[in-house]
């Protein structure tokens, strides 16, 4: 790892700190993806049944999960499990 700044030399340890830290940022950021992928996935298969349509989720089921959660979020704040009841 290079420093940023020429002239400075950045030690071992702070390099592994740094590298530490960016991996658990990554892996949160991953984690919080996959939580919001689940809810939008299970939105969609509500909304499935809602139009009596079995099968794959498609697309247009994605799109309209993803427009009901938008919609919700300027009307107000809410939880993970207020979202999975509309």
């Amino acid at each position: 790892m290079a420093s940023v700044l020429p002239g400075i030399s950045v030690g071992h340890s702070c390099k592994l700190i740094l590298a530490t830290a960016a991996k658990i940022y990554a892996g949160e950021l991953i984690e919080e993806g996959e939580n919001i992928k689940t809810i939008i996935e299970k939105i969609a298969r509500k909304i499935m049944t809602e139009k009596g349509e079995r099968g794959t989720v498609e697309p247009n089921h994605l799109r309209e999960a993803y427009r009901r959660i938008n919609n919700r979020k300027m009307d107000s704040k809410f939880s993970e499990n207020e979202m999975l009841y509309f």
